[in-house]
C-alpha cells in the first residue's frame, strides 16, 4: 500500500514540476470546484491557549487566495467548540469577524494576515464561564472564507488536496489546547493512540509507543517506529521530538532516515505542537523535500 501511495505521489509532483510555476494547481482546483477561497496556513504563531491568562491569544498568519488572486475576500469568520475527549461539548459557534481590511498585500501579491482570538473571545461566544471547561480540555477554531459574491468556503467544502497538501496548507480547523508549564516531558511517555496520519503509515486508531527518557533531554521524547508496517528498520528508526517549554511548540528530527526499501529512504524532520496539560501530540511532518507537512496527531492512551 506504501508503495503504490509513493509512486502515485511521484507521478502527481512530477506532473506539477512539469507547470510553469505553482499556480497551475490553484487553477486546476478552481477549475473543479465552486471558485473556492483558501486561506493558506504560513504560520502558527501560539497555538495553545493558557488557562490562567484568557488574554493570551491562539493565532495564525494566513494568506487568502481565489480565483482573482485574493479580490474577492471579504471576511475571515472564525468559529470555535469546546471538546473534552474528542467529542464537542454543545454547539459550535460564531465568535468574530476578521475583515479583509485587516490583511496586506504580501509577498506573493495576495492578501496576508494575522487571524488571533483569545480564550476570553471563544468562551464568551460559547456562553462559557471558567467552571465549565478544564486544562484538560481542548478547543477546535474554525475558519470560513467570506466572499464579496456571497459565497462562503469552509472545511465541508474543501477537497483532501487543498486541506492537507504540503502547498495549500488550508486546513479551515485548528485544535488549540491548553498550556501547562513544564518541569520536564515525563508527561510525554506511554501508548498514544493515532487520530490522524495523512502520510498513511499508520491509520486511525493504531497504537504508537511514546519513550521520555530524562538522559535524552529534559524537555525531549521519542516517538518510536516499532509499530510502523512499512520501514525496513522500525526496530531502530524513531522521531525526536523536542519541545519549547515556553509555549509547547516542538521541533522534530530522527535518529535516522525513513528506510521504506526499493531505495526510498527519506529524511524526517517537522514541527507542531504539544498539549502540555493532557499529554497529546500534534505534529506536521517532512518526509523527505518533497512530501512535506503531513498531519500527524496523537492522542494519549
Amino acid at each position: 500500500m506504501k508503495n503504490i501511495k509513493l509512486i502515485l505521489a511521484f507521478t502527481f509532483l512530477t506532473l506539477i514540476w512539469g507547470c510553469s510555476d505553482g499556480d497551475r494547481i490553484v487553477d486546476q482546483v478552481f477549475d473543479e470546484t465552486t471558485s473556492g477561497g483558501i486561506l493558506r496556513t504560513l504560520s502558527t504563531n501560539n497555538g495553545t491557549f493558557d488557562f490562567n491568562d484568557p488574554s493570551i491569544g491562539w493565532s495564525v498568519t494566513l494568506e487568502a487566495q481565489d480565483e482573482q488572486n485574493g479580490d474577492l475576500l471579504q471576511a475571515v469568520n472564525v468559529y470555535a467548540g469546546l471538546y473534552r475527549n474528542t467529542a464537542l461539548v454543545g454547539t459550535e459557534e460564531f465568535v468574530k469577524e476578521v475583515p479583509a481590511s485587516a490583511f496586506t498585500e504580501g509577498k506573493n501579491g495576495l492578501p496576508v494576515g494575522d487571524v488571533i482570538a483569545t480564550l476570553t473571545e471563544v468562551a464568551n461566544s460559547l456562553g462559557l464561564s471558567p467552571s465549565d471547561y478544564s486544562s484538560t480540555d481542548e478547543f477546535r477554531i474554525r475558519l470560513e472564507y467570506v466572499m464579496t459574491n456571497g459565497q462562503t468556503w469552509s472545511r465541508s467544502d474543501g477537497a483532501g488536496t487543498v486541506l492537507t497538501s504540503s502547498y495549500f496548507k488550508s486546513p479551515y480547523l485548528y485544535t488549540v489546547p491548553f498550556f501547562c508549564s513544564l518541569e520536564n516531558a515525563s508527561i510525554f511517555n506511554g501508548d498514544y493512540t493515532v487520530t490522524t496520519d495523512s502520510w498513511e503509515d499508520y491509520t486511525a486508531g493504531d497504537v504508537v509507543p511514546v519513550v521520555y527518557d530524562a538522559d535524552n533531554g529534559e524537555y525531549t521524547f521519542h516517538i518510536l517506529a516499532t509499530n510502523n508496517p512499512y520501514l525496513v528498520n522500525a526496530d531502530s528508526a524513531y522521531m525526536i521530538v523536542t519541545i519549547d517549554p515556553s509555549d509547547g511548540s516542538v521541533d522534530v528530527t530522527a535518529n535516522e532516515d525513513f528506510d521504506y526499501g526499493g531505495d526510498f529512504v527519506v529524511t524526517v524532520t517537522g514541527e507542531g505542537t504539544v498539549a502540555t496539560c493532557t499529554g497529546n501530540i500534534n505534529l506536521r511532518i517532512d518526509f523527505g523535500p518533497s512530501y512535506t507537512d503531513n498531519a500527524f496527531r496523537l492522542t494519549k492512551n
